[in-house]
């Protein structure tokens, strides 16, 4: 029943993608007040906010305690990020706002480095102009690790039969963790399909809200939602720098494991 259903979500996901339709199909209404229950309670300082704007584009921004905007970075992903060939054809924003920032990173120098989904990860500086971009199919989550590069989610998708993985797909989602240099250079790739096969864990896919009676898995494995590397600022015991620390929603499961060696 529930692969029935899938089915007819994809076939009328295929009937609707036209160019005129909404690829974001979440609700975007502005606010427009804002006030604070508890004044006293809230923390001084500026706060950075990101989401949709009022033309229906992505924005981030700085805000003051009562909610002015400070300094506003205007992200239209049809106007940063022109070249989406690297995204799959059926997964291509095609109205704004076509995506979404999920994870964002506030650097010393005013940058901002962000997951823009569902086209890659970039990084803009103060003025809103863009130092790099990496095709790559990041998401939900970004984070600087102690080294000074950044740990995101990642993922790939598989339209054929994987023989590593013959009961998995097609189509299947493979997770991954991609770490990357200041400059948006890919400095290493990790996948967590792997990970759990190199700790004897591959059966643990099947644990999944995904899962279903039979022996074949397809589409979102894992969902992973999240990757953080070991804090500089905690002291070191059962786990220690190097150690990198993820959630996959579908297994219901946070795991850590050594990033050089994946020893869990």
């Amino acid at each position: 029943m529930r692969d029935a259903v899938n089915e007819v979500k994809i076939g009328f996901q295929d009937f609707f993608a036209t160019p005129e339709a909404f690829a974001y199909q979440k609700p975007v209404v502005p606010v427009e007040i804002a006030r604070a229950l508890q004044p006293d309670a809230v923390s001084p300082g500026m706060t950075l906010v990101y989401g949709a704007g009022e033309e229906l584009a992505m924005v981030a921004k700085i805000v003051d305690q009562d909610g002015n905007t400070v300094h506003l970075w205007d992200i239209d992903m049809f106007d940063v990020w022109s070249d989406m060939d690297h995204v799959p054809k059926d997964r291509r924003p095609k109205s704004r706002p076509g995506g979404e920032i999920a994870g964002l990173v506030f650097l010393p120098d005013g940058d901002i480095v962000f997951n823009l989904e569902p086209v890659g990860l970039m990084r803009m500086d103060y003025c809103g102009v863009i130092r790099w971009q990496l095709p790559y199919l990041t998401h939900h989550s970004v984070q600087l690790g102690g080294k000074g590069n950044f740990f995101a989610s990642g993922q790939t998708f598989s339209y054929e039969p994987d023989s590593d993985w013959p009961a998995l797909g097609p189509f299947f989602i493979e997770d991954t963790i991609v770490e990357v240099t200041p400059n948006g250079e890919i400095m290493d790739e990790i996948s967590i399909l792997d990970v759990l096969r190199q700790n004897g864990l591959e059966g643990q896919i099947y644990s999944g809200v995904k899962s279903s009676f039979g022996v074949e898995l397809k589409g979102d494995i894992l969902h992973l939602n999240d990757v953080e590397p070991f804090p500089t600022s905690l002291t070191e015991g059962v786990f220690r720098q190097g150690d990198l620390m993820v959630s996959m929603r579908n297994l219901n499961s946070v795991m850590v494991f050594e990033q050089a060696t994946k020893k869990l």
